[in-house]
């Protein structure tokens, strides 16, 4: 249904005498669009990022701190949450493989979790200490806890075949980032 939409608008703009052209944010997108796309320039513009001075962390400092990993998504939920079945909100692989798995390790590692938890999170996060909780925040107080933390999660392993937002919030807070091997996470492979 998309495809032949975006063909209608295509074909009307051409028979009018205009140029169309759409902006895409990867490559897998803007290759999809020009299978079908006559005589439309697609242009690539990655995500950006957002950061300040105030918001770009001081290496030195991080290296004096505690090491800590940062998670931030508006919804933090899994089992009966509201957002728990959500493809990018939905935390169920975070909490409860990935978080068991750093505190086994060490739980001295501090995690840092950035948006709105939900009452099945929070009951499965009560018996770790190591948990810092942040709660909804603005933007400015995003990039400010990021830039303050030393490695920021990606915990989804589903292929979205777009570039992520968060991904380039991470980049933004300078801060290296662990994550799966996905199309959406190219952008940070080494």
């Amino acid at each position: 249904k998309e495809q032949n939409n975006l063909i209608k608008w295509n074909r009307y703009l051409l028979s009018n005498g205009l140029n169309p052209f759409v902006v895409c944010t990867n490559n897998f997108t803007a290759n999809w669009l020009e299978s079908f796309m006559e005589k439309t320039k697609i242009i690539i513009i990655e995500q950006g990022f957002f950061a300040t001075k105030n918001t770009a962390g001081n290496s030195q400092q991080k290296v004096d701190k505690v090491f800590s990993c940062v998670y931030s998504s508006p919804y933090i939920h899994i089992g009966k949450d509201k957002h728990a079945k959500h493809d990018t909100w939905g935390a169920e692989l975070l909490i409860n493989e990935i978080i068991p798995a750093i505190a086994q390790k060490d739980l001295k590692i501090q995690i840092h979790l950035v948006g709105e938890v939900g009452n099945d999170a929070s009951r499965a996060l009560m018996s770790y200490s190591n948990i810092i909780y942040h709660g909804r925040v603005d933007l400015f107080q995003n990039m400010r806890i990021l830039s303050d933390c030393s490695v920021g999660i990606y915990p989804l392993n589903v292929e979205f075949k777009r570039s992520m937002a968060k991904i380039f919030s991470y980049i933004g807070a300078g801060l290296p980032i662990v994550t799966y091997d996905l199309y959406d996470t190219e952008v940070v492979k080494l």
